[in-house]
């Protein structure tokens, strides 16, 4: 069997894939702590209390409704207000660079895990050996809402980063 020589073309996109690792790497923080709000924090919601009155318990898995009311809210006003504000600041009509954005992201998610784990510990310090707590779940609010604020950012940032650096034939495969 005659062994083929890789292309100059092929090489060079083996390079640009190797460049984007070290971002790619960042990006797996980001969804690991977004996995977080879809699986941990409606596993806590289970042992809260979800009445929204005498009659009605909310679903636990409901919560996340909060997250992606947060991603739809905070990705307009990202675009209404803070990319404007953001061009005029730094003179980029993009505002933030995709960098910026992911790494603003990833500051959102790690804010949304402290405060998840403040009200963690809040929920079992009240527990006193009971699988149920009469603290509310709707104090799990505001980690769905930080978290997709965050995701309004990474996402967003990722998607820009990945299509303009990744190589010619692997764009698709980037996103």
């Amino acid at each position: 069997e005659q062994a083929s020589a890789s292309t100059m073309t092929e090489v060079e996109e083996v390079k640009m894939v190797v460049k984007l690792m070290p971002i790619w790497s960042t990006c797996i923080l980001f969804w690991t702590i977004y996995s977080q709000m879809t699986t941990f924090s409606v596993e806590q919601a289970t042992h809260m209390d979800r009445r929204l009155n005498a009659g009605f318990e909310i679903p636990a898995g409901s919560l996340s409704v909060f997250l992606f009311l947060s991603i739809l809210l905070f990705t307009s006003l990202n675009e209404r207000f803070l990319v404007p504000l953001a061009a005029r600041l730094t003179g980029r009509a993009q505002g933030l660079t995709s960098l910026q954005r992911v790494g603003t992201g990833l500051v959102f998610a790690t804010v949304a895990m402290v405060v998840a784990a403040l009200v963690e510990k809040m929920r079992r310090d009240a527990a006193n050996g009971e699988s149920q707590v009469a603290i509310s779940a709707f104090w799990l609010v505001p980690q769905f809402f930080i978290v997709g604020a965050g995701e309004a950012f990474a996402y967003v940032g990722q998607l820009e980063f990945f299509i303009r650096e990744a190589p010619e034939r692997m764009k698709s495969m980037s996103t």
